[in-house]
């Protein structure tokens, strides 16, 4: 393969991971309710267990490593965890609903809060 060959595929390869880097950040909106002024904070809506573990935990990678450390923080929280039950988490539960995303805000604070702490 020639060197002009390896750089127009590498090209595409990057191309690609842009665009898919983006979608992923549709998570997120500004809103000028959040403590620290404007900053990105969860929408209210439905997530599955592997997309929230993947905003807590993005540092993760395969496997279901960043949902399986998401149920970890859950479990070692009986604060959290009691007030999950609450409004519906059980074991092995998939989606999260808003009130579950909002209770889980509320303990852990926005995604770059926590990712700040850890």
């Amino acid at each position: 393969m020639n060197d002009t060959m390896y750089k127009e595929k590498t090209l595409q390869i990057f191309s690609s991971s842009e665009k898919k880097n983006t979608r992923e950040k549709s998570w997120s909106r500004e809103t000028p309710s959040c403590k620290t002024g404007t900053a990105k904070v969860l929408e209210f809506r439905m997530y599955s267990r592997k997309e929230l573990g993947g905003i807590y935990f993005p540092w993760l990678q395969g496997d279901g490593a960043a949902s399986r450390a998401l149920t970890r923080t859950i479990y070692s929280d009986p604060e959290l965890k009691s007030s999950l039950d609450g409004v519906g988490f059980r074991k092995g539960i998939r989606h999260f609903s808003p009130n579950m995303v909002k209770i889980l805000v509320e303990y852990l604070g926005s995604p770059e809060e926590f990712q700040a702490i850890q």
